[in-house]
């Protein structure tokens, strides 16, 4: 039979090799696991603020584009506007020159009323 006193050293020295290992891994793990958890913290809050912006932006750029279409269109209703003042300015015109707008006539009714005996409508 053979010796076992270097087998049980063999094996002492591998499970305090293991436990001294587990001693220095263990709380480097921790530290190692808490520094992943604040990066992946900080890489989430600089997504979102970066979210953020470009939603701002883009609200800002489509304030511009309907304030920009607002101006658009009041300046389509003052140009309207001075078309119609300028043809008022005619029509006073023809009224101060002849006096009256009696020359102009008005359409005849298509349809005039005429009530029947009998009937309600």
């Amino acid at each position: 039979m053979s010796n076992p006193i270097p087998f049980v050293i063999a094996g002492s020295l591998f499970f305090l090799l293991l436990i001294a290992t587990w001693l220095w891994v263990g709380p480097n793990y921790g530290v190692y696991q808490q520094r992943l958890s604040g990066e992946a913290e900080l890489a989430k809050a600089e997504y979102s603020r970066r979210t953020a912006v470009v939603e701002a932006q883009a609200r800002l750029d489509a304030a511009s584009k309907l304030a920009e279409a607002e101006v658009m269109r009041a300046q389509g209703v003052a140009k309207a506007n001075q078309i119609i003042g300028e043809s008022l300015k005619v029509m006073r015109l023809i009224y101060a020159i002849s006096g009256s707008i009696n020359w102009i006539q008005p359409r005849a009714r298509l349809f005039t009323y005429q009530p029947r005996q009998g009937c309600p409508f």
